[in-house]
């Protein structure tokens, strides 16, 4: 399960719903709520389950460990808050190791 390593930017802002892993996510009236391909702020990585309206760290320029991934490519915001190496979304970052993603928004 993917797992923060550093953060050098983020936010905090209440969940507007429950939360699991690894999301891109837009704000909706004030609260964390799961982006679409084109509306991401950032992202959250949450180990277990964030209930809703208990903060939760929004990233925007971090690391993120135990990705599944490739070296090398491009991740983007994709539909229901899925994040992915299927272009079309907004780019959230790129992996430089396959199991290292770097959030750079």
């Amino acid at each position: 399960m993917a797992r923060i390593d550093k953060i050098a930017f983020s936010f905090r802002a209440l969940a507007g719903s429950a939360l699991t892993g690894l999301k891109a996510v837009k704000i909706t009236g004030g609260s964390v709520t799961l982006a679409g391909t084109g509306d991401a702020v950032g992202v959250v990585c949450v180990p277990g389950t964030i209930a809703a309206g208990r903060p939760v760290s929004v990233l925007r320029n971090a690391e993120v460990v135990e990705f599944a991934g490739t070296a090398g490519q491009n991740i983007y915001a994709q539909a229901g808050g899925l994040v992915g190496s299927t272009a079309g979304g907004l780019a959230l970052g790129f992996t430089v190791e396959g199991d290292r993603l770097i959030v750079a928004l």
